[in-house]
């Protein structure tokens, strides 16, 4: 463990927070907009930074920060940084930077920018600290952002609002988890740990197990939930459908349920005596809402709710892959995380490109718009059939590692997901074919990608091709988060 002098990784977490609450009182939508795009920036190369010396640590140790919670009478590092950690900050940090740069304009005025910036901070609160209480407190808050800006919006197009059925779904979600961190505190306070919600004692010295499964059980059902997994997962499609896009990509790719199981659940519970079964049932729970995805993504007629539920099967495919003792099937999770992180995001900016240039398409009339905007068709295209784990981008090595995982020991469950990826690629070809296919409309002109939003895809579409080529990197540096500097040798 190597201690920071400098509060690197503090002023990373904070930076975004307090831009986003600075732009709330920039009356000018273009110094909002300047602002929120350099403070994004400035919190990547920080983010970028801290990465870079957590993987030039020796022996793949953490980076940790001054502050600590000594006013609580404890003395422990409040943030610190390990292998996984060191590439989940750049990657929630380049998405926010990504998405402030390609959104419409008209769609970003300063609060929603703001919004963005909040959740960018949670974000990265998340994935850095060392101390369970203030992730669920970060957790909370992040579905504060989320609530607050679809209540500022709500009755936009006379639609019904999304508050209720999101308060209700996120709500239920924060309280399971803030009643689960309760229990473990109990539990590790009795079980005599100094720092009892401090996350490297924890996962060191573990929990007793009897009681200890009413709390997994609780960080589970806040998991679910938050996940959207089938049957609690109706939220999420219309979160993405009528709610704010770039803040709900956001909200998507940052995947806070798959953070406590990765963070929490899995360090901690995933002992032989507490933890197998019940991951299993969420693995399976995971595969059922992959297939109810797809098959419901082939029947819809708007390009949100294709984006919609492409995302909730990417979700539940990461699952799948975390809730499994098999190395492969872990890596794989882990690497779809960022895969369908960054290909998501990039389809999503083309979806709303698409709006802003021609409104929301009906996908059962073809519209012929790739004869007027080309690139947008062929990044629509490429990042689309990324998110399906097209050869050559980094979903299909994820991918391809979950089903080699999962079909030795469940065969039925491997068909079942190579089965949803494919029904997954006809979605993505429907869309692409209805949306830009046929002769295009003479009623109205259309401007191809501006530049701002061509840099924004082609960076996405490089880094998912890239590491597609050259998987190992990405793979080795997954394994040494997950089973030290020995497990660098299996990926040769």
């Amino acid at each position: 463990m190597t201690r920071l002098a400098f509060p690197l990784l503090t002023l990373t977490v904070l930076l975004p927070g307090l831009v986003g609450l600075a732009i709330r009182w920039v009356h000018s939508e273009k110094t909002a907009r300047r602002l929120g795009i350099g403070g994004a920036v400035l919190t990547l190369l920080l983010a970028g930074l801290s990465a870079w010396r957590v993987l030039h640590l020796s022996g793949g140790g953490r980076l940790v920060g001054p502050l600590d919670l000594a006013w609580l009478g404890v003395a422990r590092p409040l943030f610190g940084l390990d292998g996984l950690g060191a590439v989940l900050l750049p990657f929630f940090a380049l998405l926010s930077v990504l998405v402030l740069v390609a959104g419409p304009r008209a769609k970003l005025d300063p609060l929603a920018t703001s919004a963005i910036l909040l959740l960018e901070s949670t974000m990265l609160g998340m994935v850095e600290t060392l101390d369970l209480g203030v992730l669920a407190l970060f957790f909370a808050f992040q579905v504060m952002v989320m609530l607050a800006e679809l209540k500022r919006r709500e009755g936009a197009g006379g639609r019904e609002s999304l508050v209720p059925a999101c308060s209700m779904y996120l709500g239920a979600s924060v309280l399971l988890l803030f009643v689960g961190v309760a229990w473990i505190g109990r539990l590790g306070a009795h079980a005599g740990l100094v720092a009892p919600l401090h996350l490297p004692e924890l996962a060191q010295h573990g929990l007793p197990v009897g009681e200890a499964r009413w709390a997994l059980g609780l960080l589970l059902c806040a998991v679910l939930l938050r996940e959207g997994v089938f049957p609690v997962h109706s939220w999420l499609p219309a979160l993405l459908e009528r709610g704010p896009l770039g803040l709900g990509l956001l909200f998507t790719a940052a995947q806070s349920g798959t953070c406590i199981l990765m963070r929490v659940v899995l360090p901690v519970f995933d002992r032989p005596e507490q933890g197998p079964r019940a991951l299993v049932i969420v693995a399976y729970l995971a595969l059922l809402t992959a297939g109810y995805a797809a098959l419901v993504g082939l029947v819809q007629r708007d390009l949100r709710r294709v984006l919609a539920f492409l995302g909730l099967g990417q979700s539940a495919l990461i699952l799948v892959g975390l809730d499994s003792h098999s190395v492969e099937e872990t890596v794989g999770g882990l690497v779809t995380w960022l895969a369908s992180g960054l290909a998501l995001t990039g389809l999503g900016l083309c979806t709303w490109a698409v709006e802003a240039r021609v409104g929301r398409p009906d996908l059962h009339h073809f519209h012929g718009l790739a004869e007027r905007t080309p690139v947008l068709a062929a990044f629509y295209l490429v990042l689309g059939l990324a998110v399906v784990g097209l050869p050559g981008t980094l979903d299909f090595v994820s991918e391809d590692l979950i089903v080699e995982g999962v079909l030795p020991s469940h065969p039925i469950l491997g068909v079942v997901l190579i089965v949803a990826a494919a029904l997954n690629a006809i979605l993505v070809l429907r869309s692409f074919s209805y949306t830009f296919l046929g002769p295009p409309s003479a009623r109205r002109t259309t401007r191809d990608l501006l530049v701002r939003e061509r840099l924004a895809l082609a960076v996405l579409a490089i880094t998912l091709v890239g590491t597609g080529l050259l998987p190992r990197t990405v793979l080795v540096s997954r394994l040494l988060s997950i089973q030290g500097t020995t497990a660098q040798e299996s990926v040769h």
